[in-house]
Order: structure tokens, then sequence, then C-alpha cells
């Protein structure tokens, strides 16, 4: 590198070393703005309601969402947050977990329970928490939530979640049954290396063991016992997690765990149990519709 390097030595004091390197120096680096990380264009704009009693995590949000180019509205707590959504409008709702007044779990079963009074479609609910345990996510589907993100999130996480959301918030019925179809066809194409006739045998499989499996815990809900449920929803785990239904598989995992607890929490084990029951038969009739196109 064209440099030199002297030593000093003296008894007694310590030892001194000089290195020399001729270097280039550079110019400096213009001054500015951090660069802001690239995220994704395609994102629809959607109308959403932000709900957290944090006002600093509330101002980021909105911040964040509307530089993602959506309409945003808040709230500081649940029932503030409900009552902006009576009023209409909002396709999606991120909220916090845990509030005063009212949390975020007691906000989005009321939300459910006004849209299924009214015959309305079913807006899109975000649970949003600094809890990040894979039960935390259960406990949000559980209580109607559409799925979880976690304190402190990137632009591009949200971005890539309205990329989702703007799929399916557009989608009709038949169009939504299809993109099932199609992902779970993906996943059993993959574990049976594309082989057409293991694929329609673990498809009729899947379906009848659903139905099975949807009778039995519909039986088991009013005569509760631990043992019982936790054998079953395990049951149910191992075909959720063959089709790669992802909401199901937390709840089924919070279940066991609550199950195998020396007291269990019967009325959480309900309530998860009760959001199966509500989910499997759309898988069941999508898995049904599988086999009358494979036969």
């Amino acid at each position: 590198m064209g440099g030199d390097i002297s030593i000093r030595s003296s008894l007694g004091e310590g030892t001194s070393v000089m290195l020399n390197l001729p270097l280039e120096v550079l110019p400096a680096i213009p001054g500015g703005a951090e660069s802001v990380p690239a995220v994704d264009a395609t994102h629809p704009s959607l109308k959403v309601l932000v709900v957290d009693d944090h006002s600093a995590n509330r101002s980021l949000l909105i911040q964040q969402l509307e530089f993602l180019g959506q309409s945003v509205r808040s709230a500081a707590d649940g029932r503030e947050g409900l009552d902006c959504w009576l009023q209409g409008g909002v396709d999606v709702v991120v909220t916090d977990c845990n509030m005063p007044v009212m949390n975020g779990h007691e906000m989005a079963r009321a939300i459910r329970r006004h849209e299924k009074n009214r015959g309305l479609p079913p807006c899109v609910i975000i649970g949003f928490t600094a809890n990040a345990q894979p039960e935390e996510r259960a406990k949000c589907i559980a209580s109607g939530m559409n799925d979880c993100l976690f304190k402190p999130v990137s632009l591009s996480t949200l971005s890539s979640m309205l990329v989702a959301l703007g799929e399916t918030t557009g989608a009709s019925p038949a169009q939504a049954r299809q993109r099932h179809i199609n992902d779970i066809t993906s996943t059993l194409r993959e574990l049976t290396g594309g082989d057409a006739g293991m694929t329609r045998s673990l498809i009729a499989e899947a379906h009848s063991s659903f139905v099975r499996d949807l009778a039995d815990l519909v039986a088991l809900l009013p005569r509760f016992e631990s043992r019982a449920m936790f054998n079953l929803v395990h049951r149910i785990n191992g075909g959720v997690r063959l089709l790669q239904v992802a909401q199901l598989m937390d709840i089924c995992e919070r279940i066991e765990f609550l199950c195998d607890q020396p007291e269990v929490d019967i009325e959480e084990v309900t309530e998860n149990a009760q959001f199966i029951a509500s989910e499997l038969p759309a898988i069941i009739a999508v898995l049904a519709d599988m086999c009358v196109l494979d036969a």
C-alpha cells in the first residue's frame, strides 16, 4: 500500500507504534434527509381507522399510513373507535389491544356483532400490540380480528399488509373462494411433488376429516372437557397445518396450550373453539368445490 511502520520502545516506559498510509481523500458526502425505505407502490388506497390510547404511537401510525396514501381517521379508545366505525366508511380498523374504557378485543367483538345483526360485510380488523408473543395473535383472531401487527411496525411491513388487503377487500365471494382453492392446491402440490393423484387423495381426506372434526367440536362445546378438547383440537391442528391455514394454526396452538395448564381458562378455550367452529365450514366448502373440480 506504499506506507511504512516504525516502532519505538523504551525499557520500563512502553512502546509506541507509528503507521503511515497514503490514502486518497474522498469528497464529503452531501448532507440531506435520510433515505426513505423503498415501499411497494401497488397498494390500494383504503379508509383506515386507527385506534390507540397512546398519542405518540397513534400519531406515528397515522403518519406512516398517510405516507402510504391512505385516508386515516383516529380514536383514543375502543368506545370512541366503535363510535367512529358506526359512522361508516371504514375499510380497515387498526387497533391497540390494551386500552381503557373499551379495549381492542372488546371493540372487535362489538363490531362483529353489529355486522352480523345488520347483515353487513365484515371489515378488516388488525390488532396492534407491543406484546410480541404467539398467543397474542391467537387472542386477536379469536376476538374477531383478521390478524395482528407488533409494535413498532416498519413502512415496508405496512405496505405489504396494504397490498394483501387490496387483494381481498375488493374481491367477490367467488373470487375469494377461488383464491383459497389456488392457495390450497399450491400447498398440496408442493407437498406431493406435483403428483395429481396424491393431491386429489389428500383433498378428499382433508374434506372428510374436517366434516367429522366440526361435528365432534360442535358436540363437545356444550359439555366442555379439557382433555377431550385438547385431543380434538390437536387433530384439527394437523389438518390446518397440512393446508397452511395460518389463523387456525395459531388458534389451535393456543387451545392446546390452555388445555395443558393445571387450571384451564374455560372461557378463553371456549371462545377460541367457537372461532374454529365458525371457520371450518368455509374450509369444508372450499375442499368440497375442489373435490368436484377434480372429479
